[in-house]
C-alpha cells in the first residue's frame, strides 16, 4: 500500500466515523425534542386544566354573589367592608385585629377609626363638623 492509499484509508475512515458522529448527535437531539415537546404537551394540559377549575369557581361566585368577598375598586375600602370595621372597631375589637379578621391594611383601619372617632365627636357638639356655609 502506497501512502496515498494509506491517507485515502484514514480519510474515509475519519470521513465513516465522522458521520457516525453526527448521526448518533441527530438522534440524540431528536430524542431531546420529542421529550420537550412532550413536555410542553403535558403543561399544556395541566393549564387548561387549572383554567377549567378557575372558570368554574368564576361561574359559582357570579351565580352567588354574596360569596364574592368585598373587594373595593382602586384599593379603597367598600361600604360593607367600612361598615363591619366600624362596627367592630366601636365594640372595642383593636385595629390590628380588625384589619386581620377583614383582610385590610392597618393603616387604613386606624384612620378609619380616627374619622369614625371625630365623626362621632362631631355629632355631639353644637358646632357642625365642616365649615359653614353662607348664604348670601
Amino acid at each position: 500500500m502506497t501512502i496515498t492509499g494509506a491517507i485515502a484509508a484514514v480519510g474515509l475512515i475519519s470521513g465513516i466515523l465522522s458521520l457516525g458522529l453526527i448521526w448518533r448527535r441527530r438522534s440524540a437531539t431528536f430524542t431531546g425534542v420529542a421529550a420537550l415537546k412532550g413536555e410542553i404537551e403535558r403543561t399544556r394540559r395541566e393549564c387548561l386544566e387549572q383554567m377549567a377549575l378557575v372558570a368554574g369557581k368564576l361561574e359559582g361566585m357570579e351565580r352567588n354573589p354574596r360569596s364574592v368577598p368585598d373587594f373595593p375598586a382602586e384599593g379603597r375600602l367598600g361600604i360593607s367592608s367600612r361598615a363591619r370595621a366600624l362596627r367592630m372597631l366601636r365594640s372595642g375589637t383593636a385595629p390590628e385585629t380588625t384589619a386581620i379578621e377583614l383582610g385590610l391594611p392597618v393603616a387604613e383601619v386606624r384612620l378609619l377609626e380616627k374619622v369614625g372617632n371625630f365623626l362621632a365627636s362631631a355629632e355631639y357638639l353644637d358646632e357642625p363638623a365642616g365649615p359653614e356655609l353662607s348664604r348670601s
